[in-house]
């Protein structure tokens, strides 16, 4: 049977009901949320002293009673020659682990510091995957601004124009996120009503040439407060 798509307003919707915490059962014949999950969040109600953790492990079924969706998933690790195959792959893992929906982003072999039609490679592989998800997976398109041109080219052509729900920025742009760049392709997100997901990282030997840091993103992000911006890693040691 064919699923059904969202679009990006439809999508950011279902993300912040998730992002709230909310679930919901498939149906009558469904297991319901664990009890030591219901009982409410540490600090909450008279008993919160004696919430205390699961004593039997959550199955596949109650886990996929939750709808859960993977936020960041990339093709390099799974097997497979093409963007079609790794996501068959993927999707092997996914169902295993009571994935319902992933977010796909950058194609194989990782290439921060490429062409313009490196970047193009990457989201054409990505396209190829997302297109053989069964309307499993949602794709980003990769953005190198040091070829900003380029750039536009591709948030029309997958964004705009095409399925992609969102932008995904990693490390090499050659002046960090907080760029007067990054300004104009935030406001193409607004305008596309684009999630941007952008890789940020504090690395105690010192980050890679043009590889953000989360409080970099977050003076880009309060220049454009309309975008939903996810700080990948959140700047992870």
């Amino acid at each position: 049977m064919k699923r059904r798509t969202l679009s990006r307003r439809q999508f950011l919707g279902s993300a912040s009901v998730a992002a709230a915490g909310m679930a919901s059962t498939r149906g009558s014949g469904s297991i319901g949320p664990h009890p030591a999950l219901d009982a409410g969040a540490p600090g909450q109600g008279p008993n919160a002293a004696q919430v205390s953790a699961p004593t039997e492990p959550l199955d596949l079924h109650a886990l996929k009673s939750f709808h859960i969706w993977d936020g960041h998933c990339h093709l390099v690790g799974f097997e497979g020659r093409t963007g079609a195959e790794r996501m068959a792959d993927a999707l092997r893992f996914a169902d295993r682990m009571g994935i319902e929906r992933m977010c796909v982003f950058l194609g194989f072999p990782f290439n921060f510091h490429g062409t313009a039609e490196d970047m193009r490679f990457q989201n054409a592989q990505v396209l190829d995957a997302v297109n053989h998800s069964d309307g499993r997976a949602f794709g980003y398109v990769y953005l190198n601004p040091n070829h900003p041109e380029a750039c536009l080219e591709e948030i029309y052509r997958y964004v705009r124009d095409g399925p992609m729900i969102g932008m995904k920025f990693e490390l090499g742009e050659h002046l960090g996120a907080d760029t007067g760049v990054m300004d104009g392709l935030m406001i193409h997100a607004a305008e596309l009503h684009a999630v941007v997901m952008h890789h940020t990282w504090i690395k105690t030997t010192g980050n890679e040439e043009g590889e953000s840091t989360p409080m970099e993103l977050a003076k880009l992000a309060r220049r454009h407060p309309s975008v939903t911006i996810f700080c990948g890693h959140t700047g992870g040691t």
